[in-house]
């Protein structure tokens, strides 16, 4: 209860350039928090741009125990018009996963280990 799938992008990716899902199965799953925060306009807090850095914390269900999962982080290369050949100069990525849970889902386990 409680666990998610933190996929990192570290590197450099320019702003709104790099993303991440997940693939669960023949289903996809994708990340409703990201840290920094999808840009927002809320009136007492300016939107936050970044180019680097992103973290998307995608949550698991009970859906996707048994599925085999597989981390896809996504660029989006940049054109200076519309009919400009797409550049990727500026990628750096260099993205992990991490399994963690928030909050802490504290259980209690017995485990008895026969003498040898």
């Amino acid at each position: 209860p409680g666990a998610y799938l933190a996929i990192a992008l570290n590197g450099t990716h320019g702003v709104e350039k790099g993303y991440a899902a997940l693939r669960v199965g023949d289903t996809y799953a994708g990340a409703p928090r990201r840290g920094p925060s999808f840009p927002s306009n809320t009136w007492e807090c300016p939107v936050r741009k970044t180019d680097r850095n992103t973290t998307y914390y995608i949550p698991l269900t009970p859906e996707m125990a048994n599925q085999p999962l597989q981390a896809v982080a996504l660029h989006l290369g940049t054109r200076a018009n519309p009919w400009s050949e797409l550049t990727h100069s500026t990628i750096d990525l260099d993205p992990e996963a991490w399994l963690t849970a928030y909050p802490i889902p504290y259980a209690k386990v017995e485990i008895e280990l026969p003498q040898s």
